[in-house]
């Protein structure tokens, strides 16, 4: 029994273990691929794409012909006997005006209607043209949602690349503490007047800050991998990792803001969809002055009835609605008079197409807008990164001169404190900074409507 028991306890980790499969690595580009596939607001524009594109198609169909047909069999039919060569020699029960059905029987109706637009001062090509354009205004509002996936995944993944520079970091400087520690013991043992039992103190204080700060860190780094996982399209999926490739300064040069203005007109989706509206509701416009005018069209029409309780007539002014067939095709002119409701229904249309276009002047000055912003702030990122890099290199020197001073029992402990949480303090700034100019270049990239880093 101990042996089987010590079996089972040995097997449930066992399994636990193989139950916990080895997180996938997704690297910026698929991360990136990955979002402008799941992300939710993809998703709904392209059911609504597919909704646009079904009425694309009801309007394409428009120019071919409608059918309709109706068929029936009912009883009684009471009979209506007679020789078709005398139409009064009828028997006693066909008489009219009487309950006397006599061999009554069926009834079998077939009737069949076609129309095939020939001319209709437009409506079916306007109403073509406007579904043409609403798919293409639909599909650049997808782009759009891509775009913005895409800036939403380079934020996640340039969160997490700074929260492990952070966790590595923060972990190097508590190892120097821990060394500084000892070492301060060390001299304290040989009563050495360089330090004093307040240094110690000291170090406890800075130690317990940076233990708070890789708190901080580590969650950024797991919110940054939810996140991933979210975007992965596995939300309830088996964890996720991002590759590691470190912060950097941006290797990147700005351009005169006129060259994004000019990409962006040609590229940003929001004026594309914007443009397609315009171009949709004016199809829409003349669509609806169409509706004053006429349809011309090809009609055709078929009626047949058939029962075995009447004679079929040949005599061709004798009322026979028990058999019979008729048929033909003629031009038809289809015109309604509703002219007050046509007429409210233009003036609405045309309203539509005014708003259309102060959308289109937004879109327009938005994005203006949106590219001053964008390119301000990465211009200040990368000025700020300049700085910082040049307070990073004279708080190294700082620190080392110090640190120097210290080991020659020149300097004192304060010195090299002071020194030390200088240059900590100028590489976690610049740290920021890197993910700040990464994710600024992907605010700018937005704006533009392509890679801002690959504008020439």
């Amino acid at each position: 029994m101990k042996a089987l028991l010590l079996a089972l306890a040995l097997a449930v980790p066992a399994a636990a273990w193989a139950a916990s499969p080895e997180p996938r690595t997704i690297d910026f580009e698929q991360l990136k691929a990955l979002a402008r596939v799941n992300d939710p607001r993809v998703k709904a524009l392209q059911a609504e794409v597919s909704r646009m594109r079904g009425l694309q198609s009801e309007a394409d169909a428009a120019r071919y012909p409608t059918i309709s047909t109706f068929t029936a069999a009912g009883a009684p039919v009471p009979e209506a006997i007679n020789n078709p060569n005398q139409i009064d020699s009828v028997t006693e029960a066909s008489r009219l005006g009487n309950w006397n059905f006599g061999r009554w029987g069926g009834l079998l109706h077939f009737d069949a209607q076609v129309a095939q637009p020939l001319y209709t001062f437009g409506k079916i090509a306007n109403y073509r043209a406007a579904a043409r354009n609403g798919v293409e205004a639909t599909e650049q509002l997808v782009k759009a949602a891509q775009d913005q996936a895409e800036r939403d995944a380079c934020e996640v993944f340039w969160g997490f690349q700074l929260a492990r520079e952070l966790l590595s970091g923060l972990d190097s400087a508590m190892e120097q503490i821990a060394d500084s520690r000892k070492k301060i013991e060390s001299l304290l043992a040989q009563k050495s007047p360089q330090v004093s039992r307040t240094d110690l103190d000291k170090l406890d204080v800075l130690r317990a800050e940076l233990r708070s700060r890789r708190g901080e860190a580590v969650s950024g780094r797991d919110v940054a991998l939810e996140a991933a996982r979210l975007v992965s399209g596995e939300p309830d999926g088996p964890p996720v990792t991002l590759a590691f490739v470190g912060l950097a300064e941006l290797p990147m040069k700005l351009l005169p803001i006129e060259r994004y203005l000019e990409v962006a007109k040609q590229n940003r989706p929001e004026i594309a969809a914007a443009r397609a509206a315009v171009k949709a509701r004016q199809a829409l416009v003349e669509e609806k002055f169409s509706e004053f005018y006429p349809n011309l069209a090809l009609v055709g029409s078929v009626n047949a009835n058939w029962s075995n309780a009447a004679t079929r007539q040949t005599n061709p002014f004798a009322y026979d609605p028990y058999n019979g067939k008729i048929g033909g095709l003629g031009l038809g002119l289809q015109w309604t008079f509703d002219i007050p409701q046509k007429q409210a229904k233009l003036e609405q249309a045309r309203a539509d197409l005014e708003r259309a276009q102060a959308d289109e002047l937004l879109a327009t000055s938005g994005v203006r807008l949106q590219i001053y912003q964008t390119f301000g702030a990465l211009s200040a990122v990368l000025d700020r990164t300049a700085m910082l890099m040049e307070e990073r290199d004279a708080a190294r020197r700082w620190a080392t001169s110090a640190m120097l001073g210290f080991d020659s029992g020149m300097g004192e402990v304060q010195e090299v404190l002071v020194a030390s949480l200088a240059l900590a303090r100028a590489e976690s700034e610049l740290l920021f900074s890197y993910r700040d100019a990464r994710v600024r270049l992907s605010d700018l990239s937005r704006a533009v409507g392509a890679d801002a880093a690959q504008v020439k």
